[in-house]
């Protein structure tokens, strides 16, 4: 008895590295960018399916979160959501634009951007 196996593998950089490595894009250090944790706090209204909308963006991009928080806040018709993800700058920015087109969310602000202003 003879089998055949066909294997193909592709190999494809990671678009997001570790926490604290630098990018392979590439020689100096103005062309790198930098890994780091950021923490979002966004606003969304408190319905059913709001929460996926909001994970399934992040999951669409490639990016993990790595915590999640949802609270109540002083209107019963609004949540506050918190997370942490690693992304570098660039990343982050285009995530908070796309978090706001998000038709349940209302605000979505980055902290650490807000008290550096």
């Amino acid at each position: 008895m003879r089998v055949r196996a066909n294997l193909s593998i592709s190999l494809r950089p990671n678009p997001h590295p570790p926490v604290g490595t630098l990018s392979q894009q590439g020689e100096g250090l103005n062309n790198r960018s930098l890994v780091v944790n950021h923490t979002l706090s966004i606003l969304l209204q408190n319905e059913a399916g709001a929460l996926v909308r909001v994970a399934g963006l992040f999951a669409a991009r490639g990016y993990n979160i790595d915590t999640l928080t949802v609270s109540a806040t002083h209107d019963p018709a609004v949540s506050r959501l918190t997370l942490s993800l690693q992304c570098d700058d660039a990343g982050v920015a285009q995530i908070l634009q796309q978090t706001r087109k998000l038709v349940d969310v209302l605000q979505v602000t980055h902290p650490a951007t807000a008290l550096a202003a």
